[in-house]
């Protein structure tokens, strides 16, 4: 969402070292969240997950693919 791209710059900007931090934000941040909700079976194979920002985290939706009956 607009919102997690927000938060994606203010985090992983620093004048100093340019974009270079935003590597880690993604690996601490991003990665961590979608291994935490994979592993506890809040994301699950072939869903589609949306990344969103509240109160200055990273927050992770997911919407599961319909399986069709047989």
């Amino acid at each position: 969402t607009q919102k997690a791209k927000e938060l994606l710059v203010d985090k992983g900007y620093d004048p100093t070292f340019g974009a270079r931090p935003l590597r880690r934000v993604i690996q601490d941040d991003l990665e961590d969240l979608l291994s935490d909700d994979l592993l506890g079976g809040r994301i699950g194979s072939g869903d589609t997950v949306y990344i969103d920002a509240e109160e200055g985290k990273f927050v992770a939706r997911s919407e599961g693919v319909a399986v069709p009956s047989s």
